[in-house]
């Protein structure tokens, strides 16, 4: 781990002749910040192996290229991978690739431009360019929002946003008729509790309103509720109106929405921060790939583990002995 720069002989033929601790490896370049969520990784070989181990490890969205496939085309796998490699924002000297082709370069010539100068000029009238001319153009309000998303999300509060970033911010009321079974649903002690589902809730809906309203071609995209923490419970006090905010902020570069739950006076003044977490967009194509490909191991873990459980040979806690 000290020494990643140095890849000597020694190194090398233990390499070949010993077996690689391949998820140590991983773990000490993370450890070392030698990679990130952007990292590129090609494999250098004969067909894509250490691919599909990067996967599994890292996730489906690890971005990985290939040298060669087996049973494909050199040049097609080569040109594949070199037009990812640059979509993925690395400068690729295209110059050096092609310098060994030179009977294959071309000039295009491309026709002269005939020039007129005959007087074009329209002068401008009102706002030109939008209304050519014609009549002003009422302004509409760009913060016009529904008055409720939810059950979970009412009212919306606050709605702005721009090309890397956006963000919502809705208050609900715990005591309305439809929400409030929710919470009395969920005691410990005697005491109602906001459950954590609820705040994954809000943070689904969150994220779709982010998406739909600033970032419509994300539409589609899983949402991955993670970091979930609850510093302090969300308790239900049955005394009228009890208001909390959700705001929920969009990262679209880094692909993932940051929110935090905090309770407000009737007249939206914070008062105690209950939750946060992150939302992480993912491809919901190579997901469902990956469960395939593990779900008899979940499964057959499952039923071993019920079947555990009605032998007597586990322990099996209801969930009153879990709360105390």
């Amino acid at each position: 781990e000290k020494n990643y720069e140095q890849l000597n002989g020694n190194y090398l033929s233990r390499h070949c002749r010993e077996t690689v601790n391949f998820l140590a490896a991983i773990e000490a370049s993370r450890h070392a910040k030698l990679m990130t969520d952007k990292t590129v990784w090609i494999e250098i070989g004969s067909h894509t192996i250490c691919s599909g181990m990067i996967k599994s490890t890292l996730g489906p969205q690890a971005n990985t290229v290939a040298s060669l496939r087996r049973n494909e085309d050199s040049w097609k796998v080569l040109s594949q991978s070199l037009s990812a490699v640059y979509l993925a924002g690395i400068n690729v000297q295209w110059k050096e690739y092609h310098q060994d082709f030179k009977s294959s370069h071309e000039v295009l010539h491309l026709p002269a431009y005939s020039w007129d100068n005959k007087n074009y000029w329209l002068y401008y009238k009102n706002d030109f360019c939008l209304t050519k001319g014609g009549d002003p153009v009422p302004q509409v309000s760009n913060n016009t929002v529904p008055s409720r998303l939810t059950i979970s999300a009412q009212k919306v509060v606050e709605s702005i946003g721009d090309a890397t970033k956006a963000t919502v911010i809705t208050e609900t009321d715990i005591s309305d008729p439809l929400l409030c079974p929710v919470i009395q649903g969920h005691k410990v002690n005697g005491i109602p509790l906001c459950p954590s589902s609820l705040y994954a809730d809000i943070a689904q809906t969150l994220s779709e309103y982010l998406i739909d309203n600033f970032k419509p071609e994300l539409k589609g995209v899983g949402l991955d509720v993670a970091d979930m923490a609850v510093p302090k419970p969300l308790i239900y006090k049955n005394a009228g109106p009890q208001l909390f905010r959700a705001a929920a902020t969009a990262d679209w570069d880094a692909r993932q929405v940051s929110m935090q739950i905090y309770s407000v006076t009737l007249e939206g003044k914070k008062m105690t921060d209950h939750a946060s977490c992150i939302i992480k967009f993912f491809d919901t194509e190579a997901a469902r790939e990956e469960w395939k490909r593990n779900a008899y191991l979940i499964r057959r873990s499952v039923d071993r583990l019920f079947e555990s459980a009605a032998n007597g040979d586990s322990n099996k806690l209801g969930p009153g002995m879990v709360y105390k």
